[in-house]
């Protein structure tokens, strides 16, 4: 084989400094995505000069969405071999159509941390993809519209790097 890739949906992994139950504060996905983007340019693909390809996702109600849309910008993180998207909802773009105020909300105790026009959300996705070419978007709730597997499996979350291949909740694609 001479391509290789890993699609993950870091938005399951609690925000920056979210207190945690040991009283300490959690350190967010982005030291994952560090983590992730260092592995991948280790990695070659097949033996080949290619670096394994990676995509990024995010839900766009995580309460670190503003940072990810920004990723690309001067970043100290090496993301060459990465792709970052927005799993992004019709209740999303009802609120872009609608020019309404959008919850970022924790991942593990739900509660709102701020609120921001979808708008301005939207318009950041667009010029930061149109500066640095991501992120890129997905539209999550018509991907899972045609998923048969969701009563038994659950929701498709994330896709492989290329987009082809759905990801349910701890999917790979071989």
């Amino acid at each position: 084989a001479s391509g290789s890739g890993i699609g993950v949906n870091f938005s399951v992994l609690r925000e920056k400094d979210a207190i945690l139950s040991s009283g300490g504060r959690s350190s967010g996905p982005f030291a994952f995505v560090r983590k992730l983007a260092s592995t991948g340019e280790a990695v070659k693909s097949g033996g080949k000069s290619r670096r394994a390809a990676i995509l990024i996702m995010f839900f766009d109600t995580h309460p670190d969405l503003l940072e990810f849309i920004t990723l690309k910008n001067g970043t100290d993180i090496d993301l060459r071999s990465m792709n970052l998207s927005v799993a992004i909802t019709n209740a999303f773009m009802e609120a872009v159509q609608n020019d309404e105020m959008w919850e970022l909300v924790g991942v593990v105790d739900g509660k709102v941390k701020n609120k921001i026009s979808a708008r301005t959300i939207f318009n950041m996705i667009a010029s930061n993809a149109h500066k640095t070419g991501d992120p890129g978007v997905w539209f999550i709730d018509r991907n899972n519209e045609d998923n048969g597997l969701i009563e038994e499996f659950g929701r498709i979350i994330s896709t492989n790097p290329c987009g082809e291949i759905p990801l349910l909740e701890h999917g790979c694609c071989a």
